[in-house]
């Protein structure tokens, strides 16, 4: 995610990426904010736990991204699809 970002930035170099939710790899979470710090995107890119305002944030979205390869029906994506977020997200089966 962090990768495809910084291609993205090439088009739109005032984007940000805010990615929220339970961090249920702690080593992961590490990689991804050593991942950004590397690529110098610390201004850029903001890595959160999960939060309780997920309206409010949705309100202030331009899209939400869900790169999952395994999860078909995040309830995050349908959240944002209620909003009127537009939304990318990867080519799964459902089931």
């Amino acid at each position: 995610t962090v990768l495809a970002f910084r291609e993205a930035l090439r088009d739109v170099p005032d984007a940000r990426l805010e990615m929220y939710g339970v961090i249920e790899d702690p080593a992961y979470y590490a990689e991804v904010c050593a991942q950004v710090s590397r690529l110098g995107l610390g201004d850029k890119v903001w890595v959160n736990g999960p939060l309780d305002n997920v309206p409010e944030l949705l309100a202030s979205a331009t899209v939400f991204a869900m790169p999952s390869a395994s999860e078909a029906y995040s309830i995050a994506f349908l959240e944002a699809l209620a909003a009127g977020v537009p939304g990318v997200a990867s080519a799964i089966p459902a089931f």
